[in-house]
């Protein structure tokens, strides 16, 4: 099943947990909506990036799943700056479905460079972006636009996240009880979506 806010934020702690200082051995495109990446820290793991629209993902993986004999361009351009890389950091923009993934890595100088891998996971809209220096370098769909034209992206452009939803931070408890307020006895579920993107079960 495709992830939400809540399911991200929890998956989140084992990919930091298990991750964080792991070194790209292979990376490969073996669907044109998904991109896995072998990593080892110690161990080795198997990072898959899903775009799917109904399975859209990130998440560890024990499947090790060929690769195609012809390299896709995306994945040619990620195996250029990332091959080798360190990945340094996992996060989550905050209030949204987008896991921005840090790598650092030498380029033909021995200079070290810091890459960001965004995985959108939004249904159809899903994509995977790698940028530096907050430019786009590619994407995995390459469609000029995104999000029913109202965001330019496009290789070269600045990376931009999705306009945000402004939905409620349930990190913040004062906020959260203002919002709780407001509910005056409607649908309560189209009201939780409404004004909550996830709830934390530990919040109280």
């Amino acid at each position: 099943m495709p992830q939400d806010l809540f399911t991200i934020q929890k998956s989140l702690v084992e990919l930091r947990q298990k991750l964080i200082g792991s070194k790209i051995n292979r990376i490969i495109e073996p669907d044109s909506d998904e991109i896995l990446l072998t990593l080892f820290n110690g161990k080795v793991f198997n990072l898959i990036i899903s775009t799917s629209a109904k399975y859209c993902r990130v998440g560890l993986t024990y499947l090790d799943k060929p690769s195609p004999l012809t390299a896709p361009n995306f994945c040619m351009l990620m195996r250029k700056y990332l091959s080798g890389g360190e990945i340094t950091g996992i996060d989550t923009l905050p209030n949204d479905r987008i896991i921005k993934i840090t790598i650092t890595n030498q380029n033909d100088f021995k200079e070290f460079n810091e890459y960001f891998l965004y995985a959108e996971i939004m249904g159809k809209y899903s994509n995977i972006f790698l940028t530096a220096n907050g430019v786009i370098l590619g994407s995995l769909k390459t469609t000029p636009q995104t999000l029913e034209g109202k965001r330019l992206a496009m290789t070269g452009s600045i990376y931009t996240p999705p306009q945000s939803q402004n939905k409620c931070d349930v990190t913040n408890k004062k906020q959260v009880l203002e919002v709780l307020k407001t509910y005056n006895g409607e649908n309560l579920d189209k009201f939780i979506l409404a004004n909550f993107s996830y709830f934390l079960f530990d919040f109280i």
